[in-house]
């Protein structure tokens, strides 16, 4: 007896080896009149009816005890694993599951409600039998091929998505957070084809992530140039653009140039033909007057020629010009002589009648 109470005590105060949460849940769960509640679970009592109070961590007294019982629920984050599911596929092979894993917790505000509904083995009416259900209608509707192969990656969405639908219909508040399904296990003749199957169906995903990896390459490089030959193209865009620009204000300044130099051609001819217009005047001003000179001095001299001209200058004239031509130096005399002064002057018949 007492070598069993050293032990106990030992148990009891081994920091090492027993943590206090366990050390006092242990030694207060002997005592009477006391209920201990873990950290991390909520305590209910049931006396023929549960309580309506959810109690928390800690050591609660009873005070009507052994009539009224206590019940420790766990509220943190756990792990529920079905184990062993067994079903048949669509066509005629029997497989099996060899563990589920659904990930869920209940929240400490719907213990009393799960509890009182579906009782302390809530999680085996919640999940457990859901869970064997929906692979067994899935196993139905599915090859063994879909299942371990083709549509394997799926299962644990559909699963989950019918534990929820289950919560809900159930109206149980109970949160499923994940579900995990191992690979099944097949008949082992039919497990090995299905590893060729998915050996090769592996080389053809990676032939195909090759070539869509290459094609990729080349669609890259393929618009890395063409970027480059748009920024190119930009960039001699640009550029003919400010060469544009260039030349048309170059052009814009010679016109201004051309235009000023217009101007100033207009402005010297002007300028020339208001000179010229100023010299023509006064050159026909001196050409009147000149003229007028001109034609005075014609005046003069034609009236002078008229005073000059007198009939005995005349004769004078004549006779200068009888002696100058005349080289026989020949008179004629008779009776008509005033008539036949120079041979010039005598008719044919006067010089016949001679």
């Amino acid at each position: 007896m007492k070598k069993i109470a050293v032990l106990i005590l030992s148990l009891l105060f081994a920091e090492s080896i027993i943590s206090d949460e366990i050390k006092v849940h242990w030694m207060y769960s002997w005592m009477p009149f006391t209920y201990t509640i873990p950290e991390g679970s909520v305590g209910i009592f049931y006396r023929g009816a549960f309580l309506k109070q959810v109690y928390p961590p800690g050591i609660h007294g009873l005070l009507l005890w052994p009539i009224t019982r206590g019940m420790r629920i766990n509220v943190r984050p756990q792990i529920d694993i079905i184990e062993d599911v067994l079903c048949g596929t669509k066509d005629g092979l029997t497989i099996k599951f060899p563990r589920i894993a659904v990930y869920n917790q209940l929240e400490k505000d719907e213990v009393l409600n799960i509890v009182s509904n579906f009782g302390e083995e809530y999680d085996h009416y919640l999940i457990t039998e859901p869970t064997v259900q929906a692979v067994t209608e899935l196993c139905t509707t599915m090859t063994a091929q879909e299942i371990y192969i083709d549509k394997f990656p799926t299962i644990n969405d559909f699963l989950l998505q019918q534990l929820v639908e289950e919560q809900v219909k159930s109206n149980s508040k109970l949160k499923i957070n994940k579900v995990v399904v191992s690979k099944p296990v097949l008949p082992e003749n039919i497990r090995r084809n299905y590893e060729v199957i998915v050996e090769e169906k592996s080389k053809r995903v990676a032939v195909s992530e090759t070539q869509a990896r290459k094609l990729k390459e080349a669609e890259t490089e393929q618009l890395e140039r063409s970027k480059k030959a748009q920024t190119d193209k930009m960039v001699a865009e640009i550029e003919n653009e400010k060469k544009l620009e260039f030349e048309k204000n170059q052009m814009e300044l010679e016109k201004i140039r051309v235009s000023a130099r217009v101007h100033k051609m207009l402005e010297d001819a002007e300028a020339e033909a208001v000179v010229l217009k100023k010299k023509g005047k006064a050159e026909a001003y001196v050409v009147q007057i000149s003229g007028e000179a001109h034609a005075n001095a014609t005046l003069l001299e034609a009236i002078a020629n008229e005073r000059l001209i007198t009939p005995l200058y005349v004769q004078i004239k004549q006779a200068e010009a009888f002696w100058k031509n005349n080289n026989s130096k020949i008179i004629y005399f008779g009776e008509k002589i005033p008539e036949s002064v120079y041979p010039g002057f005598i008719s044919a018949g006067d010089v016949k009648n001679q």
